[in-house]
């Protein structure tokens, strides 16, 4: 499993106390990296036409920083210097698959997606259209589409039969 691996894991701090997940970080975590935490809010806060801001008004009473300063985590702020080590060097042989990416974003979309400058890959975003997308009645502002999800899946699909990448080699997470 994919888990005996990682070092670091990016993830809300809900998704850290479900299984496969708790067991991880009881175990062995490193680090759990909570991006933007400092916009998970409370449950208090609401929009201008009174929703929550957030889906799980019933579960917290303290934001997700709030949280992790007060258990002692320590907390990396912008302006903190952070030097990446030597596996996180993306011109590795270990990133070669994210090369073959970017060679195939390029193929794929001539002009439209610019290609990282040297040391970097970037994520990429596909702009669809016209899909369909669910808003939760309980917030009216989080969001899921299935429609997204099918193109992500033609995507890598297409990515892997036209640059010839083991289908095993690729590992999706999502929301949905």
């Amino acid at each position: 499993m994919i888990l005996a691996e990682v070092d670091i894991l990016c993830m809300t701090p809900a998704l850290t106390e479900k299984e496969p997940y708790r067991k991880w970080k009881v175990q062995r975590a490193k680090a759990v990296g909570c991006d933007e935490a400092a916009n998970i809010y409370d449950g208090r806060e609401r929009d201008e036409d009174k929703k929550y801001l957030h889906a799980f008004v019933d579960d917290g009473r303290l934001s997700a920083m709030e949280y992790l300063q007060g258990i002692g985590m320590p907390i990396m702020y912008p302006e903190v210097p952070v030097k990446y080590g030597a596996l996180c060097a993306v011109d590795s042989p270990a990133f070669a698959i994210g090369h073959t990416l970017e060679k195939f974003i390029q193929g794929k979309y001539p002009g439209q997606a610019l290609p990282p400058p040297p040391g970097k890959l970037y994520p990429i975003f596909i702009d669809i259209p016209g899909s369909a997308v669910f808003t939760s009645p309980k917030t009216g502002s989080s969001k899921s589409s299935r429609d997204q999800v099918q193109v992500a899946l033609d995507f890598i699909a297409e990515f892997t039969k036209t640059k010839n990448v083991d289908p095993a080699s690729i590992f999706v997470l999502s929301p949905y």
